[in-house]
């Protein structure tokens, strides 16, 4: 297969699901190339800004021309630094999100927590810089488990409560007439078959 498909999503999935999985993906079809687009906004596909895109809601745009379909869920949990003393893990402060991001379901859910929530004095704008500021040992956050689990520096924690977890869906997005090309066909399939959004 022949050709360039560009690939956009949010960081957190492009360099964490999306890049670990694509050396089986170029490795047979070696004159495919593809193109990874971390973006925080949602690209026009119509624009031709990008063939295929990841979203983590349900499309409210694009019209007949946007074929959309759900193909899997991120369920989400809470991660402190693996390092961090477990005497200290309640007291680890909560990295929240900034006005721009207030509609996040983990965003919601953070500030659900309550007044006696100790906050830490970060807020971030995207969920790739929360899981580097949980490293840097700043505080605990929520993560999508198909990343937290993963990394060696995270540790899971239960949530306080036994409040339930929020969940976010993952949609494929194309257009119409870019998903019938062999090439972007091939690529929507990889990610479908074997980009996992399970822990």
């Amino acid at each position: 297969i022949l050709g360039e498909v560009r690939v956009t999503s949010v960081p957190l999935i492009v360099n964490r699901l999306l890049v670990p999985a694509l050396g089986a993906l170029l490795a047979r079809h070696p004159k495919l190339s593809v193109e990874l687009v971390p973006e925080s906004r949602d690209v026009d596909l119509l624009r031709r800004e990008a063939d295929i895109a990841l979203r983590l809601a349900r499309p409210s745009r694009g019209g007949l021309r946007v074929k959309a379909s759900k193909i899997g869920e991120l369920s989400y949990a809470v991660y402190a630094p693996r390092e961090a003393a477990a005497s200290a893990l309640r007291a680890l402060p909560w990295i929240g999100y900034g006005d721009a991001m207030a509609e996040l379901p983990q965003a919601q859910w953070i500030d659900r927590l309550g007044k006696g929530a100790r906050r830490s004095g970060l807020r971030v704008e995207d969920v790739e810089t929360a899981l580097q500021a949980v490293r840097a040992g700043l505080g605990k956050t929520l993560l999508p488990r198909a990343v937290g689990d993963r990394d060696a520096g995270l540790r899971r924690l239960d949530a306080p409560g036994g409040q339930p977890f929020p969940r976010r869906e993952v949609w494929l997005l194309g257009r119409e007439d870019r998903l019938r090309l062999r090439s972007v066909r091939a690529v929507a399939e990889w990610i479908r078959s074997e980009v996992s959004f399970a822990p």
